[in-house]
């Protein structure tokens, strides 16, 4: 599955989110997820989280990819919309409902809408 770091970041509150462009879909690093839902244990506590409901998250909404970082390329975990609003569902922070509506607000009207087939009326 490609994936390439899209040029044009999106904003939730504070937080700039470089935009993992995968399949046409927005998917957003762990480390930032966890800075806009407010978890001040960056790389700990949203990842725990994570952990502890892994078995319900699918590959359609979480990743390990090979990504740019400070420290050089680096396996991230990123989330896909699906999975970012999964984070919000299970995060207890004050933001954490605001952040679920930016997700279905913002984050999926980035991803590209499937256009749907276009059907064959000389078949019926």
């Amino acid at each position: 599955m490609e994936s390439a770091v899209n040029s044009t970041p999106i904003v939730f509150r504070n937080t700039t989110f470089d935009v993992v462009d995968r399949s046409a879909q927005p998917w957003l690093r762990l480390p930032h997820i966890e800075g806009a839902l407010g978890h001040t244990s960056t790389g700990k506590g949203l990842y725990n989280i994570y952990k502890a409901h892994a078995d319900e998250f699918t590959d359609s909404m979480t990743a390990v990819i090979k990504l740019p970082t400070a420290r050089g390329e680096q396996d991230v975990r990123i989330f896909s919309p699906r999975g970012c609003y999964a984070l919000g569902m299970f995060a207890r922070t004050k933001v954490a409902k605001d952040f679920r509506v930016w997700v279905l607000d913002v984050l999926e009207g980035k991803a590209a809408v499937p256009t749907p087939p276009l059907s064959d009326k000389s078949n019926r």
